[in-house]
């Protein structure tokens, strides 16, 4: 009878290596833990059979004994029972999944435009005004509708695709270069400089050039003159002046940095937390960071289900860091200030625009660090001004 009880409730074969086999078989003893057909096999090692229901508490024990070479197998009906609940646990979380991805695979859900940022944030914006926002069916998402209807309202993009990811709208955009100033060539004009620089090259194909390679120009400045003289004698002739001119230009910004002040500084702990996005919520997994305060790192943003849901987990490495007053070095400060200014100047510097090299000088001013970045560019220059219009 009790055999078939153990083959009901289930029960644990046991092979372990005990180095201190007394001290384990008192410590069943004390807390009431049978165990059945227990057998030497020789070299420290040994063979026994326990309840299902105590098969935590014993392997605690053979931890606490230091054992080795643990071999477990679980026998009878009820381990049996208990694994293929799990299983059938595991078969309805697959379904239901299923489910879920079938019931909102239908509806864009995450919206993710690659490209300069100015430029992806205002198609984004654009999406959201034309109703294109987490939540729409894919049935009235046209794609290519929406792609000529943004391609035809911008001028400084060549270059708009979009696609379907899942439950994810993906878009790359690039941008346009420049055009060149459209000139009428029925009225007179010349070609005058739209901001200040040192003329590289120039080549007049209409009027006569005011400037030479090497010259330093101010906005208004006449580059191309739009007249000249066939013959020596003869009257004056206007036209519209035409040519290319190249010009190296600067973009600049400043920005200072304190020598005292508050310092975050890295403690050397650092977490990882991870945060379910779903739809339009966050559900952080887990108790979060431990600190007051933090820099979060992206690591990884892993779709659920292929992308198929509108789900992902956000993995973010979080490292703690600690305010300080102190004294910075005029390096220190400069580096920050230099780091600024930077940010500042590349915002001026229009999309599309090759650098060609960057400058930066500093000086203490008032217990700060005032640093001024300068960006170097060769650009196109010059830009019509009608004889009419002055």
């Amino acid at each position: 009878m009790s055999k078939l009880w153990r083959i009901l409730t289930g029960y644990v074969s046991i092979k372990a290596a005990i180095p201190r086999l007394s001290r384990f078989l008192a410590m069943c003893k004390n807390k009431g833990i049978p165990l059945y057909d227990f057998c030497d096999l020789g070299g420290g090692k040994y063979a026994f059979t326990a309840s299902y229901v105590h098969h935590a508490a014993v392997m605690e024990l053979l931890n606490q004994c230091g054992a080795d070479g643990i071999q477990q197998t679980r026998r009878g009906l009820l381990p049996k029972v208990l694994q293929l609940r799990f299983r059938m646990g595991l078969i309805a979380g697959t379904a239901l999944v299923l489910l879920l991805a079938a019931g909102l695979s239908p509806f864009v859900w995450f919206i993710r435009i690659a490209g300069p940022s100015d430029l992806s944030m205002r198609v984004t914006k654009d999406l959201q005004t034309m109703g294109i926002t987490p939540g729409t069916p894919w049935s009235k998402v046209d794609m290519n509708a929406i792609n000529n209807r943004l391609m035809l309202s911008y001028d400084d993009v060549s270059y708009l695709i979009l696609s379907r990811k899942g439950v994810t709208l993906l878009g790359e955009v690039y941008p346009t270069k420049e055009p060149e100033p459209f000139i009428d060539a029925s009225r007179t004009c010349d070609i005058v400089a739209e901001r200040s620089g040192v003329i590289q090259t120039i080549t007049a194909y209409e009027g006569t050039p005011m400037v030479k390679a090497g010259d330093v120009v101010k906005t208004g400045d006449v580059l191309i003159e739009g007249s000249f003289f066939r013959n020596e004698g003869e009257e004056e002739r206007f036209v519209a002046a035409r040519g290319s001119i190249t010009a190296r230009v600067w973009y600049s910004a400043s920005a200072s940095a304190p020598i005292t002040g508050a310092v975050l500084t890295p403690t050397g702990n650092s977490c990882m937390a991870r945060t379910l996005f779903l739809g339009g919520w966050q559900i952080p997994l887990g108790e979060g960071a431990p600190y007051e305060r933090y820099r979060k790192t992206l690591v990884e943003r892993t779709p659920v289900v292929g992308g198929f849901l509108p789900c992902e987990i956000i993995t973010e490495e979080c490292k703690e860091v600690v305010a300080q007053t102190e004294d910075a070095t005029y390096a220190e400060a400069e580096a920050q200030a230099v780091a600024k200014a930077r940010m500042l100047a590349l915002k001026q510097v229009p999309t599309g625009t090759v650098l060609t090299g960057e400058t930066a000088s500093s000086a203490l001013m008032e217990g700060e660090v005032t640093a001024t970045v300068y960006f170097t560019a060769e650009v196109p220059l010059g830009t019509p001004r009608y004889h009419d219009e002055q």
